[in-house]
């Protein structure tokens, strides 16, 4: 998950907020073929006479890690998808959770099956006197709020800058390259020519998508 590695020291003091669906639940072995299968998937590219001649072993190494490279763009964007869905139903459990405890400091009965059945038969409300003053938890509702906000904000900038480097992968440079190498060879008269380009092409791809960073 994409906000697993989010530093948790402020969450001890959030204890109104429900997180559940945003910890990583304990891995079974179902889940680490699942994650096994995934990050497996890779190009194979098969070539044969003459193709070789232009498409050389170091080429097609090329090809597989720029596959793997957007693989891993999509499979994170996707993850940060999954997480805005799970950011907000924890918004949700802690406005709820937030509500209920003002209701509580007001003293006014929470609905339940009691209101349901009308105002007549609900619990009536204890009496202030009987009542043991407790501090109300209003607070907490306001420092959950604060922290989800933080990472509705954290999941706006990752997801902002995986898809704008997605995008330039696959448009500013994928198809710019390969654009100038259609043009190349139909230009080209040569066989020699003809790899020149393509090895301009398979080189440019390597530097502008930092595969060697």
């Amino acid at each position: 998950h994409a906000l697993s590695r989010v530093p948790r020291g402020d969450l001890s003091d959030v204890k109104g907020l429900r997180l559940r669906r945003l910890r990583r639940p304990p891995a079974t072995e179902a889940d680490l073929e699942a994650h096994l299968a995934w990050n497996s998937v890779a190009l194979s590219l098969a070539s044969g006479w003459p193709s070789v001649l232009v498409l050389t072993k170091e080429s097609k190494r090329v090809y597989e890690r720029i596959f793997r490279r957007l693989w891993h763009l999509l499979r994170t964007n996707y993850q940060l998808e999954q997480a805005y869905l799970s950011l907000l139903s924890a918004r949700k459990n802690a406005s709820t959770r937030s509500r209920r405890q003002r209701q509580d400091a007001k003293g006014a009965p929470a609905r339940g099956a009691a209101g349901k059945r009308g105002r007549a038969n609900a619990r009536p409300p204890k009496s202030p006197a009987k009542t043991v003053a407790t501090p109300p938890r209003i607070e907490t509702g306001g420092r959950a709020a604060q922290f989800l906000d933080t990472l509705f904000r954290f999941r706006a900038d990752m997801a902002f800058f995986v898809r704008a480097l997605l995008y330039h992968f696959q448009v500013d440079v994928i198809e710019a390259e390969f654009a100038d190498l259609k043009m190349a060879i139909q230009n080209e008269v040569s066989f020699e020519g003809l790899k020149r380009a393509h090895t301009t092409c398979w080189l440019n791809l390597k530097r502008k998508m930092y595969l060697d960073t």
